[in-house]
């Protein structure tokens, strides 16, 4: 039942930004014009990766329920434990 009402909500939309474009840009939709939606992820974006190295951005861990002082935490943690056994998880 939700997968239709998402496509009845999309149909919605759709027919919304149709009437829009017809009464701001009258013609723009006539034989053979195409109205193309690219649903692409903003940060994966060619402009968006550019503007995130100039920047300097970094990338945060995709776990919820880290905060993002975890993030800066787990490489120290990795390299002080690099090359440590434990036999059982309870001596970790």
């Amino acid at each position: 039942m939700a997968r239709r009402l998402e496509t009845l909500s999309r149909l919605c939309h759709f027919s919304k930004v149709m009437r829009s474009i017809r009464c701001k840009r009258p013609g723009m939709l006539c034989d053979g014009d195409i109205l193309l939606h690219d649903n692409a992820r903003s940060h994966t974006a060619l402009k968006t990766q550019a503007a995130k190295v100039q920047v300097g951005s970094l990338e945060y861990p995709y776990s919820q329920d880290l905060a993002p002082s975890a993030y800066f935490l787990f490489p120290k943690l990795k390299e002080h434990l690099s090359g440590t056994r434990f036999s059982l998880d309870s001596n970790v």
